[in-house]
């Protein structure tokens, strides 16, 4: 009897369902005519040419055919970067550290909206224009990170041979490389890239609120955030 007194309950419940959905149907057909969305070429292009069908496949197909690229790819494409690599220049810094404040200035260098000396004097912000450290030429953001004379002395060179003595490798740092990174594949590819984000950060700073370079305050900068990380390592590990 159980059974049965379910099954009748069910079935007039499907039915009151049925019944008031196709009161409903009825009542948007008096209220209007059914309007029906035509899509345009492109969008139709786009949908039919995805497979499989899903939600990221479209999202990815919508910025590949209308989002407009960014304006600095212009300048990236001077540095023999192609259209089928330029997305390693942006996902770098994501890639290499966790440091939102590395990753935001790595941001900055590469849609080229890093604050310099020049930006700043024309904003109203700063009343001088020349660069601090050398005070011969405008600082623009190419100056500022390895066109200054004093910069490349004092800063790169160091660098470089401060890397030699640590890694026994040899290379010429150029202006694409300290724009936007090592991407060959390589030994210690990964770690060269963290030091120089996190080296381009540091005498950033320090030069603009000193007013000089100071490659020991970098040195002393990345030994503390090489022991936080193995802090960390170690309190994962327990």
């Amino acid at each position: 009897m159980t059974a049965k007194t379910d099954g009748k309950k069910a079935e007039k419940k499907r039915q009151r369902i049925s019944s008031s959905s196709g009161n409903e149907n009825s009542e948007t057909s008096q209220e209007g005519p059914v309007v029906t969305l035509k899509l345009n070429d492109t969008v139709e292009k786009i949908v039919c040419s995805i497979t499989p069908l899903t939600t990221r496949t479209t999202y990815s197909a919508f910025l590949n055919e209308i989002v407009t690229p960014p304006t600095c790819e212009n300048k990236i494409f001077k540095y023999r970067f192609m259209k089928e690599n330029i997305q390693n220049v942006y996902v770098l810094p994501f890639t290499t550290t966790r440091d939102t404040k590395i990753i935001t200035f790595q941001y900055k260098v590469i849609h080229n909206i890093l604050p310099n000396q020049l930006s700043l004097t024309r904003a109203g912000n700063a009343n001088n224009e020349t660069c601090r450290l050398c005070n011969t030429e405008k600082l623009t953001k190419p100056y500022m990170l390895y066109s200054c004379p004093e910069l490349t002395a004092m800063f790169w060179g160091r660098f470089t041979v401060w890397w030699y003595e640590k890694f026994k490798q040899n290379f010429i740092l150029n202006e694409c490389i300290i724009l936007y990174g090592w991407h060959e594949k390589s030994r210690n590819e990964q770690v060269l890239n963290y030091v120089l984000l996190l080296a381009k950060h540091r005498f950033s700073c320090t030069s603009v609120r000193n007013n000089k370079l100071d490659f020991d305050s970098f040195l002393l900068r990345l030994r503390t955030k090489l022991q936080s990380k193995c802090t960390q390592g170690s309190k994962i590990v327990r």
